[in-house]
This record gives C-alpha cells, structure tokens and sequence, in this order.
C-alpha cells in the first residue's frame, strides 16, 4: 500500500519516487485542487476516504502515511 501511496504522490507533486520522502512538505506542491486529486486518488485506489477536515492537517508525506494505517487499522 505504502508504494502505491508513493506513485499517487509523485503523479500528484511532479516529483520522482525517489524524491517522496517522509518530511516532503507537500503545500509546497500542492495547491487546493492538488491536495483534492491527491485525496481522491487515494480513496479510489487505495479505498481510504481522507474528509476535508483532515485533509487540512496533513502537511507532510508522513501525515497521509499515518492517516492510511489508522483508516486501514479501523477498517
């Protein structure tokens, strides 16, 4: 899950794989409409719903990693 989360955010920030990492700070490539194609790519694809809310308080690749396990934890 974690590469497909990879391959989401490098097709949403322009950047290689290789550059994702963990402390990425995404506002920097991401505006608002980024940060909605970002979220729904990754509840079609990786079946997780990420609601406004708390898509306002990710602000680094780690933030969604974090999110995924606990939505995927819960699930």
């Amino acid at each position: 899950m974690f590469n497909r989360l990879l391959e989401i955010l490098s097709d949403c920030t322009w950047k290689s794989i290789e550059e994702i990492t963990p402390d990425l700070r995404l506002s920097q490539y991401l505006d608002e409409i980024g940060f909605a194609e970002m979220a729904f790519r990754i509840e079609d694809e990786l079946g997780v719903k990420i609601p406004e809310e708390d898509l306002m308080l990710m602000h680094t690749v780690s933030d969604v990693w974090a999110f995924i396990r606990k939505a995927d934890r819960q699930g």
